[in-house]
């Protein structure tokens, strides 16, 4: 059994159609996952009614990020989608990082490209080997110092230390084995739920930092694609460059 962290952010009901594909796909391709799902403190007042609306059978549990941990983020939904997972059961397959993606830039074809490569992706064919610990459609490397220096960040939390290899998943969307996720849960700090982000880290948290838990417990990422990405600071690395990460070299 698998689990989906869904970081949402619903602006305005003529945004529902975004809402609607999130929870599409999950019927067709994940049927059987239990959703945990973090709702950004902004969102319209009607959010937790079209959840409920449109959950139908799924497994699905929500809360609203409070005003005080509230960033212009996806991050602060997947801490608070965390926190509801933390207090429940931590026995999952492969748990599933998403987000109402193009919500606020409309770029609707873009959400469905991703959705479609994460949600009807055969995951056994990324998880061949015992190292692999997270996948994702997209992956980069950062070139920029501040956000290399950063990777770090959930240091304060733990109380495994953390040197991370330097990449990130593009676009906040990839998948972390569920044994990972668990033994990240039992040794991280409950300071960590209720840290405002901007205090130790930034709204790319989750896109550059939190991926880098697998290596805690001596796994490796894979991807899909190695590319780079719309701001000046990612590269699009080549297969070479991508294997001597891997290597520490």
């Amino acid at each position: 059994m698998n689990c989906i962290f869904y970081s949402l952010y619903l602006p305005s009901i003529k945004k529902k159609y975004v809402v609607e594909h999130f929870f599409d796909m999950v019927k067709i391709y994940q049927k059987n996952a239990k959703v945990y799902i973090g709702i950004q403190y902004n969102s319209i007042p009607e959010t937790e009614d079209i959840l409920r609306k449109l959950k139908g059978s799924l497994k699905i549990v929500y809360n609203r990020v409070s005003k005080e941990m509230m960033i212009d983020s996806d991050a602060s939904g997947f801490v608070e989608a965390l926190e509801l997972y933390s207090e429940d059961r931590l026995d999952f397959d492969y748990c599933y990082f998403t987000h109402s993606k193009s919500i606020t830039s409309d770029n609707d074809r873009w959400r469905i490209q991703l959705y479609n490569i994460l949600f009807k992706t055969d995951l056994k064919t990324h998880f061949v080997l015992d190292d692999i610990g997270s996948w994702g459609p997209y992956l980069t490397i950062p070139v920029n110092k501040p956000d290399i220096e950063k990777l770090s960040c959930l240091n304060e939390f733990m109380h495994i230390k953390i040197n991370p290899l330097k990449y990130f998943y593009a676009h906040t969307m990839f998948v972390i084995r569920g044994d990972i996720l668990k033994q990240f849960i039992l040794n991280v700090s409950r300071r960590f739920y209720n840290t405002p982000i901007s205090d130790y880290s930034d709204r790319y948290m989750f896109e550059r930092d939190f991926c880098h838990i697998t290596e805690l417990f001596g796994c490796k990422p894979s991807c899909s694609n190695l590319v780079g990405n719309y701001w000046n600071n990612f590269i699009s690395p080549s297969k070479e460059e991508y294997q001597a990460m891997l290597e520490g070299k």
